[in-house]
C-alpha cells in the first residue's frame, strides 16, 4: 500500500463560517501539514476575520499555527461583508479568544518568507478574495517557483452567481486581484460555486454532533430558519486538496469582468483567457462524506 504523501498546505481565508470548517479539516487531516493561516476581509472586516481564524485554530487545539494578518480591503474598493450570512462578527456563534499574538510581518512577507523556506513547493488554498494573493505575487514575483499549486474557491463559470445573479461573492469582492492571480502562471484549481452549491449539510446531518462544527452548524441553522440546507464551499476547496478525484476538471480558459457593471465579478469561459483547472462536476458523495467524517 502506497503511503500518501504529505501536503504542505497555507490557507488564506477570510472566517466566515465555511472557512471555520475548512480551517478544521485542514488541521484534522493526517495528510495536509497546515503551515499557517493568512487572514483577508471579506465575509466581515478584516479585524473580525483575523480574530476568527485565531479563535478557530484555539477551538481545535492548533494554537502553534501562525496566523498573519493581511488586506482590509480590495485593491480598487473596499470590501463589501456578508455578515447577514456568516453573523455580525463573520461566525454564527461566540468562541474565546486566545491571549497570543499575530505573526510579527504581515501577511505577504509571511508568505514570501515561509513559501522561500519551504523544503518543497506549498500549496496554497486560497478560499477569500484573492487580494492577499495577487499583492504577494506584485511585490515577490519570483515567488511562483515555490506554489505547488492553488486551489481556489471562488468562481461561478458554468451557473449564476451567488453575490449577484452573475458573479460569486469572492471574485466580486476583488476582481482586479482574481485577474491578476489568474494570470500568474501558477497551476490553479478553481472551484466555483456551481460544484459547491451540490455538496451541504442539511440540519439532520448535524443535529448530534458534539464537535465545534457541529455546534456553529446548528447555531447557523437556528439564525437561518428559512435555509434548508448550508453550501460546503469552502470545505470543498480542501476536500479536493485531500482527494482531487472527488471532481472532474475541465481545462480551459477564464476570464474576469473587472468593470463598474453589473456584470462585474463574473468568471466566464475566454478562449484567449488564462488556463484553468476548472471543477465541472463533483461526486457530492464522497465529498460530503470526506468533510463530514473530518468535522462532525
Amino acid at each position: 500500500m502506497t503511503t500518501q504523501p504529505v501536503i504542505p498546505v497555507i490557507i488564506d481565508a477570510d472566517p466566515g463560517v465555511d472557512d471555520f470548517l475548512a480551517i478544521a479539516m485542514a488541521v484534522a487531516n493526517s495528510h495536509l501539514d497546515l503551515v499557517g493561516v493568512t487572514t483577508v476581509g471579506g465575509n466581515a472586516s478584516l479585524e473580525d476575520t483575523t480574530a476568527n481564524a485565531l479563535k478557530t485554530l484555539h477551538a481545535f487545539g492548533a494554537d502553534d499555527i501562525e496566523v498573519a494578518r493581511g488586506a482590509e480591503s480590495g485593491l480598487t474598493r473596499p470590501f463589501v461583508y456578508a455578515r447577514d450570512f456568516h453573523g455580525p462578527g463573520g461566525l454564527s456563534m461566540g468562541l474565546p479568544l486566545p491571549t497570543r499574538s499575530l505573526a510579527s510581518t504581515d501577511a505577504g512577507e509571511w508568505l514570501a518568507t515561509q513559501l522561500s523556506d519551504a523544503p518543497k513547493p506549498v500549496t496554497l488554498l486560497p478560499i477569500g478574495p484573492l487580494t492577499n494573493i495577487a499583492l504577494l505575487l506584485e511585490s515577490y514575483p519570483d515567488i511562483t517557483s515555490s506554489i505547488r499549486e492553488m486551489i481556489v474557491m471562488g468562481g461561478a463559470v458554468d451557473g449564476p452567481g451567488n453575490r449577484t445573479e452573475f458573479a460569486e461573492f469572492n471574485t466580486w469582492n476583488d476582481p482586479e486581484a482574481a485577474e491578476r492571480v489568474f494570470k500568474s502562471g501558477i497551476p490553479i484549481t478553481l472551484i466555483g460555486l456551481d460544484v459547491c452549491n451540490l455538496v451541504t449539510f442539511a440540519p439532520p446531518d448535524v443535529e448530534s454532533s458534539q464537535t465545534p462544527c457541529g455546534e456553529m452548524m446548528r447555531a447557523w441553522f437556528k439564525t437561518h430558519p428559512d435555509r434548508e440546507v448550508f453550501q460546503l464551499c469552502d470545505p470543498l476547496a480542501v476536500a479536493v486538496a485531500i482527494d482531487p478525484s472527488i471532481v472532474e476538471i475541465d481545462v480551459t480558459g477564464v476570464s474576469l469582468d473587472c468593470s463598474n457593471d453589473e456584470t462585474r465579478g463574473n468568471t466566464y469561459r475566454d478562449s484567449n483567457g488564462p488556463l484553468l483547472s476548472v471543477a465541472t462536476h463533483v461526486d457530492a458523495v464522497r465529498a460530503r462524506r470526506l468533510i463530514a467524517e473530518l468535522v462532525l
